[in-house]
């Protein structure tokens, strides 16, 4: 199972005469906050270029299920870590 320490959220919209599109994404990462804002960048960036280039795809992530599907981390808060140093320090 894949939790990560740091989470963070990117959007772009773009607005055309007929209609607007947003497109959000999620990035993170277990080293800063700052690391998972660039994830998130990117992931943001790329999915609006394949929208715009008009490839089917979703404007906003859903949350999955905790079985780890489309290979996507689980959004959910780290309170205690058991694998770290520290055994049982909160993080």
């Amino acid at each position: 199972m894949i939790v990560p320490e740091f989470w963070a959220e990117s959007r772009i919209q773009k607005r055309d005469s007929n209609r607007q599109v947003t497109v959000r994404r999620f990035g993170w990462s277990d080293i800063s906050p700052e690391e998972a804002q660039r994830h998130a960048d990117d992931r943001v960036r790329d999915a609006f270029n394949r929208i715009d280039r008009g490839e089917k795809l979703p404007r906003r992530e859903k949350k999955v299920r905790y079985n780890g599907a489309d290979g996507l981390p689980i959004r959910e808060e780290v309170i205690t870590d058991f694998h770290s140093p520290g055994l049982g320090q909160k993080v």
